[in-house]
């Protein structure tokens, strides 16, 4: 038996709320939809690319700052980076890879893999 409180108007203004929240979730800004991709660890463990305030990231060798970058692009598939340390080159932060080029070497070559990562601090508190 139909419950009369839940006739058309009912599925109306359900309908109308799901489009509500998606239009809100979409309306979001580029930047903020990306926020979770600040840390990726290399496949291994023993280093990982890290950013360490906006626009700015480190790699990171066994804990220790090994390199550091500029952000220089985010899109939804790669955030890209620069250093011109120990020389120019470019690298793009991939879900499962990474690659890099050089003014040099101009096209995009496949680097090491990982994922990303849940951010930790950059130095980790000791325990007192």
């Amino acid at each position: 038996m139909r419950n009369p409180k839940h006739g058309p108007l009912m599925g109306l203004a359900c309908l109308v709320l799901a489009l509500v929240a998606l239009l809100l979730v979409a309306s979001r800004p580029a930047d903020a939809q990306f926020e979770a991709r600040a840390r990726w660890v290399f496949d291994g463990g023993d280093r990982w690319l890290q950013q360490t305030e906006p626009g700015q990231w480190a790699e990171f060798v066994n804990g220790v700052p090994a390199r550091n970058f500029n952000e220089v692009g985010r899109t939804a598939r790669f955030v890209e980076l620069y250093t011109e340390t120990p020389t120019a080159t470019w690298v793009r932060v991939y879900p499962r890879r990474l690659a890099w080029k050089t003014p040099f070497d101009p096209a995009w070559r496949v680097g090491r893999t990982g994922v990303w990562a849940p951010l930790t601090p950059v130095f980790p508190l000791l325990p007192f």
